[in-house]
């Protein structure tokens, strides 16, 4: 039986994710869970007390900046993980796997800072009208005019510098992209694949039942089916958009990102099983299992139908528009 882990410095956090508490209180129904105590270097069950988990499976749930250092302390006392520091960083470098369509180069944080290009860098910067910039890291994207980035604009080294935290980081560059919208918003997705296999998808969209758009759905599956022939690791986040480019559309992948720290959005979910209590109204609304259960004793939070005067869409990252 495997064991579902957070770690106490994300729960006991001020402003938290409440997907983690969601899934916390989930976990905690089925009796499956335990927590890593970072400052104590100590592994514990719900009750504070200290576990043996040689040899048991930990699907790990942490925020990106304390993920490493959980599956640190997990791997050293013995515990099999979901995702190890390898596997994340592989599916960090997904351009690797050459599947986009976008043409997507990396810089580092400190080149653009420093405005220090190399050639390459510099003419496909050139090339373009603006482009955008994302961090690997995931705390921000920047769309702005390429000159900016040529003679660097004090508004676009602020960010680089905060969301770099004073560390060279990479950050991903391309030319920037219109995104096809409709009435939910950005026509974007995301898709946890698990064990080669899409298990789910969702809008970014937390509270409103919903549902994916077929051509995202077929176009996750076609991916995943060319991940796995490249056999580089079998679980992870996919997130698909429809781009706009001229009068031409075409579905890419926006980004990866590894399951230990991607967000839920409220048609996502990390768990297999399905409690008795939360079934029927699981057919209804076809959350995913944590927001179900959610749903069950907290339904004024959530929206069956949708309201045309409200936005539903939540963004996990900071998005800048200079």
């Amino acid at each position: 039986m495997k064991l579902y882990g957070f770690v106490n410095e994300d729960l006991n956090k001020e402003i938290n994710d409440e997907q983690f508490r969601l899934q916390e209180s989930y976990a905690h129904r089925l009796g499956q869970i335990c927590y890593c105590n970072l400052k104590e270097k100590k592994i514990t069950d719900s009750m504070g007390n200290q576990i043996d988990v040689r040899g048991k499976q930990i699907f790990l749930r942490a925020s990106y900046h304390l993920m490493h250092e959980a599956i640190n302390l997990l791997s050293e006392n013995g515990a099999i993980l979901f995702e190890d520091t390898e596997t994340i960083e592989r599916i960090e470098q997904w351009t690797n796997l050459n599947l986009h369509q976008r043409s997507i180069r990396i810089v580092s944080s400190e080149a653009i800072i420093n405005n220090e290009y190399n050639s390459c860098d510099r003419r496909y910067i050139e090339s373009a009208k603006r482009v955008f910039l994302k961090s690997v890291n995931k705390g921000f994207s920047l769309q702005c005019a390429s000159d900016m980035l040529l003679e660097p604009d004090s508004s676009i080294v602020k960010i680089v510098k905060k969301y770099s935290k004073e560390q060279n980081c990479d950050i991903q560059l391309s030319k920037e992209y219109n995104i096809e919208k409709d009435s939910l918003g950005n026509k974007e997705a995301r898709f946890f694949v698990v064990n080669n296999q899409v298990i789910n998808s969702s809008r970014y969209i937390c509270k409103l039942k919903h549902s994916v758009p077929k051509s995202l759905r077929k176009a996750a599956e076609m991916f995943a089916e060319n991940i796995a022939m490249q056999n580089c690791f079998t679980n992870y986040v996919l997130d698909l958009g429809c781009f706009r480019e001229g009068v031409n559309t075409f579905i890419d992948i926006v980004e990866m990102n590894p399951i230990t720290s991607a967000y839920c959005y409220v048609n996502n979910s990390i768990f297999e099983e399905c409690v008795p209590e939360i079934e029927m109204l699981q057919e209804i609304v076809h959350y995913g299992y944590e927001y179900t259960f959610d749903c069950l004793y907290n339904p004024g939070k959530y929206k069956l139908q949708r309201d045309d005067r409200q936005s539903y869409e939540l963004l996990k990252e900071s998005r800048f528009i200079l």
